[in-house]
């Protein structure tokens, strides 16, 4: 897992290395696509580069075949190819132990291109257990507040003011929804200008199609890809929560996200 190369269009089931995407730079976002540039309750778009995206898809974990996410590959694509048509910077990686990941997300954090990016987007796909924990692929756990210590305004200064918004895919405890024909995967400061949305509620499976990608990326990048030009996130999550699984609840967690935001 310590190689990096260039993702290619699918990954295959028996990669273990870790894999690095970068897109070509985004271009800049213009004031005139929402007119919204200067309003004060408006998260700011201002700069050459609107934002920058990092994705983590944990498929195989170490020693246990039984644990690898069949199907994961669609959903980073599906994430790779909605954010690159938004013109975001995007990195992807996969398959890290939990060193390389909180490695990787620190100087995603605190990367100077944050001076001028207006905004960070941060997607984890991995197993989970009860509790907002994931599962890193050396079989590691990392919790979804260490993770926000990390983006706190103290830890990345470039991101101060900004928003920050957070994708996680992972189960949340043992209990499930009937779901047919699916599979599932089991801070210093207050946080501010972060916004976080898991798949599933606390206590409660996330769903896979092993054929298509997991409902959570596919309903959210169709959403997305589909409103993004209209709606600001508020409105894209109320869209999203119409469309998504009508027997899955997922959560939001809203710190301080107090300005509308734009794609």
């Amino acid at each position: 897992m310590g190689r990096v190369r260039i993702q290619s269009s699918s990954s295959d089931e028996a990669e273990t290395e870790t894999m690095l995407v970068n897109t070509s730079p985004p271009v800049q976002a213009t004031e005139s696509q929402h007119g919204i540039a200067v309003r004060e309750n408006v998260y700011i778009r201002k700069s050459d580069r609107r934002g920058r995206v990092c994705i983590f898809n944990y498929k195989q974990f170490l020693s246990r075949q039984d644990l690898l996410r069949k199907g994961s590959e669609h959903d980073f694509m599906n994430l790779e190819k909605l954010f690159t048509s938004l013109n975001y910077e995007v990195q992807g990686y996969w398959n890290l132990g939990k060193d390389q990941t909180l490695e990787t997300l620190t100087q995603f954090a605190q990367h100077e291109q944050f001076i001028s990016a207006d905004c960070a987007i941060i997607i984890i796909m991995s197993h989970g257990e009860k509790g907002p924990i994931f599962k890193t692929s050396d079989m590691q756990d990392i919790s979804v507040s260490t993770v926000f210590n990390i983006f706190l305004d103290k830890n990345c200064p470039h991101l101060k003011g900004k928003p920050k918004i957070f994708l996680f895919n992972f189960c949340r405890g043992i209990d499930r929804h009937e779901s047919p024909g699916l599979s599932t995967d089991t801070v210093t400061e207050p946080p501010r200008d972060m916004l976080c949305v898991y798949s599933t509620t606390e206590s409660f499976v996330s769903y896979r199609d092993t054929e298509r990608g997991c409902p959570f990326v596919t309903t959210m990048c169709d959403v997305i890809a589909k409103y993004s030009s209209t709606l600001d996130l508020e409105a894209l999550l109320r869209k999203f929560n119409e469309l998504y699984m009508p027997n899955v609840t997922p959560e939001i967690q809203n710190f301080r996200f107090q300005k509308k935001f734009y794609f």
